[in-house]
């Protein structure tokens, strides 16, 4: 968590802190995500966003259905309870397979990443290495599509 805080400036809460050693599963929240993926597409970010919001600030665990009260009243949401199981949903492992497959054709793992696309061309941006300075991004993302403009022509 340190080498984090010291890359990003992140800052922690104290409750996430405290029990930073605990055991920890995010395979409600992945269910969550793959439900709402389905559901309203469009709030994902939103809900992503309160959902890091609730873990590492606040130091929601995210164990129970419970703990996911206040994000599912907030967004007014309605996931069938599958969403709140001890196990991946089948749309939570289809993302993941599909996760793991554009893994491999990047050939890294790492996190975070973007890809873009620009027609027939892929743009991959390992955004690690702007978490201090983020506005740099998008420098990086127009450098390699004047990049992509200029070999067209």
């Amino acid at each position: 968590m340190q080498a984090v805080t010291k890359a990003s400036g992140v800052k922690f809460g104290r409750e996430h802190t405290r029990y930073v050693n605990s055991p920890k599963s995010s395979i409600k929240t992945a269910n969550l995500m793959a439900w709402m993926q389905d559901k309203q597409a469009n709030k994902q970010l939103a809900l992503l966003n309160a959902l890091q919001t609730a873990h590492f600030i606040d130091g929601n665990p995210f164990h129970n259905k419970h703990d996911f009260n206040d994000i599912v009243e907030q967004f007014k949401l309605s996931p069938n309870n599958k969403v709140f199981r001890d196990e991946l949903t089948t749309d939570a492992e289809f993302i993941l397979e599909g996760i793991a497959e554009i893994q491999q054709v990047i050939a890294t793992t790492r996190f975070p990443a973007l890809i873009m696309t620009v027609n027939d061309n892929a743009i991959f941006i390992d955004h690690s290495k702007y978490l201090k300075t983020p506005q740099e991004v998008v420098t990086a993302v127009e450098q390699e599509i004047a990049a992509i403009k200029q070999a067209q022509n």
